[in-house]
């Protein structure tokens, strides 16, 4: 009980002055990336997938418009396989716009984020291919180390708009980023 009572104190520090706009932050981030549900629409056949998870790589830059708002831009890769020997690699360039409570050294965080999908290899679960508008909604938290350098955990959900709005891909990553101002 004593060591969760002096975890939650260190965690829950506030961070020295952390709270404020004008700064421009620049990361990377891995980790896993799920398909929507575990089948696959190959040549008009749904054929199960064994295998729906799969990696996503990532790199974004934000500029912090406020100490409540951050702009931002993103680069992601996913690639997913299956059972079946075919593969699914999704590429996504987005921008948006991200809510932060931005207060204590966890700065958790909400955002929007829309752009070009593309889906190449075999089609995703729900017969994705090709360029497509998306977007995402994200959850996460930052840890921040110092002013400059935080470490992430972030779960995003992944819409495409082609035919219907669904969610066919989901990513939980894990990020570090590091952060300046002028």
């Amino acid at each position: 009980m004593l060591g969760a009572a002096a975890f939650l104190l260190v965690v829950l520090e506030p961070s020295h002055a952390a709270a404020f706009g004008n700064q421009w932050h620049a990361g990377a981030k891995g980790g896993l990336a799920m398909q929507s549900n575990s089948f696959l629409v190959q040549e008009g056949q749904v054929q199960p997938y064994e295998k729906d998870l799969g990696w996503g790589v990532g790199a974004h830059g934000a500029y912090a418009l406020s100490d409540m708002f951050d702009a931002e831009l993103e680069l992601l890769g996913t690639h997913n396989g299956s059972s079946l020997g075919t593969s699914t690699d999704v590429m996504a360039a987005t921008a948006g716009v991200a809510y932060k409570v931005d207060i204590l050294r966890v700065v958790p965080y909400a955002g929007l984020l829309g752009g070009y999908y593309h889906w190449g290899g075999a089609p995703g679960p729900n017969g994705e291919s090709g360029s497509a508008v998306g977007a995402s909604f994200q959850i996460g938290a930052d840890f921040l180390l110092t002013r400059e350098v935080a470490l992430s955990l972030d779960y995003r959900w992944h819409f495409s708009f082609k035919e219907e709005f669904y969610a066919p891909l989901r990513t939980l990553m894990l990020g570090a980023e590091y952060r300046w101002d002028f």
